[in-house]
């Protein structure tokens, strides 16, 4: 049997149980029902947060048999559901979706190896990345062997189709995880004329950054307004601090609303945007190449045009639902595969 773990409320409406269920494959779904976005934003409600995975890991152990697969949405709860595996002595298969670690610095790194690690190496623990170029970095930094890692890229969940509008209004940048707002900032310092607006999650933000005149900044904007303002721009800019996972929730929307895009260019952004083709990729850091390239689209219908049509087209065809999900079940063969031999 099939258990999959969701970090949310009603996770009976998740797109890849009905998915699944297609091709024949039955699932359970395990969802948070206390779920609270508050645990996510706030800062001393992050343990809060931490308990909730422990309740529903301990709720998907117990309702699971001896060598099911728990797919886990979220990779931290796939840790939660390994070390309860290991204080109950319960034998499970766990596929971890889409693992992102950020590298962080001194013991706060040590840390994360010392808590991943040990369950990251159990026999039946299996893990999922977005781009099989981060495989390397993850074996080597959890001391995890390769063939426990497969690729699988983020799919489409939101497929209604927005029609495209060119307009001079303003360049929208926002998210949460590893934003270059430093980057960001320096390149709309080169671009007095364009104005921007910037929606960041406060708790991750550096309030010693001098945010420049011609930026509207807000914080922890409700789900509504963040898209609200993303529809009503002249384009997309993602600048990221790092070449980990990242962006791919705003990108895939701006898709879908037709936005261009400017990215940074890191190995899971390019299984997206093509430079020149679908959007435009820049350097990590480089202030002055994202600054040149917002300017040469923000003013250039045609290829604002180009792009987003480019865009839709090609992540329409390679990533949408029914794609992710073939995918995912020859995964899960070949989990079962090794784990009958």
């Amino acid at each position: 049997m099939i258990h999959i773990l969701v970090d949310w409320k009603d996770g009976n409406s998740f797109f890849l149980k009905k998915e699944l269920y297609k091709i024949n494959i039955k699932t359970n779904i395990y969802d948070i029902p206390n779920y609270n976005i508050k645990d996510r934003v706030i800062k001393w409600r992050l343990p809060i947060l931490y308990l909730k995975y422990i309740f529903v890991a301990n709720r998907i152990i117990k309702k699971s048999a001896e060598n099911d697969l728990i797919i886990c949405w979220n990779f931290t709860t796939s840790i939660a559901v390994g070390y309860l595996c290991k204080l109950y002595n319960k034998k499970r298969k766990i596929l971890a979706l889409n693992i992102i670690a950020h590298k962080k610095k001194g013991l706060a790194e040590k840390m994360r190896r010392f808590l991943f690690s040990p369950v990251m190496n159990m026999p039946g623990f299996f893990i999922t990345v977005n781009s099989y170029q981060y495989v390397t970095d993850y074996s080597n930094r959890f001391n995890v062997k390769k063939t426990k890692f497969f690729e699988l890229n983020d799919p489409i969940q939101d497929e209604k189709i927005e029609p495209y509008e060119f307009n001079n209004s303003y360049v929208f940048v926002g998210g949460e995880a590893k934003r270059d707002w430093e980057t960001l900032f320096n390149s709309a310092k080169l671009l007095p004329e364009i104005n921007f607006i910037c929606i960041a999650r406060e708790k991750y933000f550096n309030k010693k950054l001098v945010i420049p005149n011609n930026i509207k900044m807000y914080f922890d904007t409700p789900k509504n307004t963040f898209y609200k303002k993303m529809k009503e721009s002249s384009l997309v800019v993602i600048p990221l601090s790092s070449e980990l996972p990242a962006g791919l929730i705003i990108l895939l929307k701006a898709t879908f609303i037709n936005k261009p895009i400017i990215a940074t260019n890191t190995p899971s952004i390019r299984n997206y945007v093509t430079n020149e083709f679908s959007g435009y990729l820049v350097p990590m850091g480089d202030h002055f190449e994202l600054a040149k390239a917002i300017k040469s689209l923000y003013y250039d219908f045609g290829k604002q045009k180009l792009f987003t049509k480019n865009s839709l087209n090609y992540i329409s065809k390679e990533f949408s639902k029914e794609k992710y999900t073939k995918k995912l079940s020859n995964i899960i063969k070949e989990i079962n595969s090794q784990n009958s031999q």
